[in-house]
């Protein structure tokens, strides 16, 4: 019985920008959708005689991690920084308004787990090539929560090729 591309079950590692994002903390999702619009006449009420594809979206990934190093930290935060290194204990966090997440993408490459470690064959792996992280920190202080930092990466068609996301080499 043959396996779906990217496997049936499993966990993943993921990276972006070539840095590889910390731990995965339960479930990490993506999520792809097409749009569309009703065309309607007049006579036949309100019953669509055509529906027409407006587009695509939104092409996101939600990443729970957790026991993130600062530079991992730094890597989800725009406008984030790592100064003082991992010894040094300095995570700034700059307020990017008017960002261009376009022209700030890079690509986002989720590899399916094999046996403890990142499947090695790339016709295997997720690729979103432009993707830029939107953190969603709520972050529990208490004795029943794990500290978990969601991060929705959010990607966007290529200017030239239109392309969205693939799975293996393109």
């Amino acid at each position: 019985m043959p396996l779906s591309p990217l496997g049936d079950l499993g966990p993943a590692i993921l990276s972006w920008n070539g840095v590889d994002l910390p731990q995965i903390f339960g479930q990490a999702n993506f999520r792809h959708s097409e749009t569309s619009s009703p065309v309607v006449e007049g006579a036949g009420g309100t019953a669509a005689v055509d529906i027409i594809h407006t587009g695509c979206g939104p092409c996101e990934m939600d990443v729970p991690t957790t026991r993130a190093t600062y530079a991992q930290l730094a890597a989800l935060l725009p406008g984030g920084s790592n100064s003082g290194g991992e010894s040094g204990n300095v995570l700034a966090f700059n307020n990017k308004v008017g960002l261009s997440k376009y022209s700030a993408s890079q690509e986002l490459i989720v590899k399916r787990i094999v046996n403890g470690i990142a499947d090695t064959d790339r016709t295997k792996w997720l690729h979103i090539p432009h993707a830029y992280p939107e953190p969603h920190f709520d972050i529990p202080y208490d004795l029943d929560n794990q500290r978990a930092f969601l991060t929705t990466f959010q990607g966007m068609p290529d200017e030239t090729t239109k392309l969205v996301w693939h799975i293996g080499d393109h």
